[in-house]
């Protein structure tokens, strides 16, 4: 029993080392360039600290995207009532999680972005803006927008 013993070891050694491991897959490289088209756009106004009203918009067309290009520029595009989608341009950076995005028009608007996969794209803007009732007051309005490639 004792030969059989020593006879079946070095067999399992030998076969577990003739097991391959398999090549480690490449992961795909997640990147804003490219095509992305609006899904969700939820809004949210806040007025001294409360929460005074939300919207929230899903129907869209393949005419409501944002398109980011590898030399740090963009275009804007959004369904019009025309036949012809409304078409803007924009400069980008890139910092981390943040997106300075500069209009044509020279208007900086800071963005954070809270999800990028292969596929899908979620960014949050916050900005100050006057109290549609109250002009001496100033509120506070939330944008999230979700996009997918």
């Amino acid at each position: 029993m004792k030969r059989y013993v020593l006879l079946v070891i070095p067999v399992i050694l030998f076969c577990f080392s003739a097991c391959k491991k398999d090549a480690a897959q490449p992961q795909a490289t997640v990147t804003l360039v490219g095509k992305w088209y609006l899904t969700q756009h939820n809004l949210t106004l806040i007025s001294n600290g409360v929460q005074v009203g939300s919207s929230s918009k899903t129907s869209y067309t393949t005419n409501d995207y944002a398109q980011y290009f590898n030399d740090g520029t963009g275009i804007l595009s959004a369904n019009s009532s025309s036949s012809a989608p409304s078409l803007s341009t924009f400069r980008y950076t890139l910092n981390g999680t943040t997106i300075i995005q500069t209009s044509s028009n020279q208007v900086n608007v800071t963005e954070t972005i809270t999800k990028l996969t292969a596929t899908a794209l979620s960014i949050h803007y916050e900005t100050l803006i006057g109290d549609p009732v109250n002009s001496s007051q100033i509120d506070t309005e939330i944008d999230d927008y979700d996009f997918k490639r």
